[in-house]
């Protein structure tokens, strides 16, 4: 995974918002608040679960299939 919120101003804004996306879900009675689960691993971890490293090295400029 990517770290993404190294910065703490960005990890403590995660856990509060993911706090309270699950304390929305819990009071709405609603699954929305599971979404908040994995936005507080991820602030934990330190690293984000969304993004995809793309390996490019197969599109390399050389390989256009001109001759």
């Amino acid at each position: 995974m990517k770290a993404c919120n190294t910065n703490p101003v960005i990890k403590y804004t995660r856990i509060i918002m993911s706090l309270a996306v699950i304390g929305m879900g819990i009071y709405y009675k609603n699954w929305i608040g599971v979404l908040g689960i994995f936005t507080l691993i991820s602030a934990f971890t330190g690293g984000c679960a969304f993004n995809i490293k793309i390996d490019r090295s197969s599109h390399s400029p050389t390989s256009t299939g001109k001759n």
